[in-house]
This record gives structure tokens, C-alpha cells and sequence, in this order.
């Protein structure tokens, strides 16, 4: 589940290419990937995988599950942090010499 996640979002990130030709549209399809991260890599994969794999016998519904997970365990904080280093560190590394024939 975990690979199948992490190459979702690679394909994600390839599939709205990021280091297009156009800079004014970087933050637009930089935050669209996060949020097709978020909902399908996050929740869809990951959250279902552990709420079927963790919460056997249990009474727990899928809604509930997932409100656990992402809020009271904290994992919306990480993913948002994490989508905030993209914001920060994309731009950056895309000024730089070697990825400028990306841009």
C-alpha cells in the first residue's frame, strides 16, 4: 500500500509537470497536487489500508477512522507541513543552474 501511495504521488507530480514552461503557474499546480495527494494517496489508500488492516472486530465506522487518524494523530499537521516544504523548496530548486533547462 505504502508503494502504491508513493508512486501515486510521483505520477501526480509528473502528470501536472511541475517544471513547466509557464512560472506564473507553479503555486496553482503545485497546491493541485497536494490536494490530489492528500485526498487519494492519504486518505484513499493509505487511510483505508490501515483502517481495515488496525480496526478489525472493532466498532469504529470509516468516518470515524479517518477523522482519528488525520486530526487526533495528528497526520493532517504532516501532510501540511510537508506540502509547505513543497511550496518553500520547489521555486527554490528550480532557480538553481541544473534544473533551470526544466524551466
Amino acid at each position: 500500500w505504502i508503494g502504491l501511495s508513493t508512486g501515486l504521488m510521483a505520477f501526480f507530480g509528473g502528470i501536472i509537470n511541475i517544471g513547466s514552461k509557464k512560472k506564473a503557474f507553479l503555486f496553482i499546480k503545485i497546491a493541485i497536487v497536494s490536494v490530489l495527494i492528500l485526498v487519494f494517496c492519504t486518505i484513499c489508500i493509505n487511510t483505508t489500508f490501515l483502517y481495515f488492516y488496525l480496526t478489525k472486530g472493532s466498532s469504529v465506522s470509516y468516518a470515524e477512522y479517518v477523522v482519528i487518524r488525520l486530526f487526533v494523530k495528528g497526520q493532517i499537521w504532516n501532510s501540511l507541513f510537508n506540502y509547505a516544504l513543497l511550496f518553500i523548496t520547489i521555486p527554490l530548486l528550480l532557480e538553481l543552474k541544473p534544473f533551470k533547462r526544466f524551466f
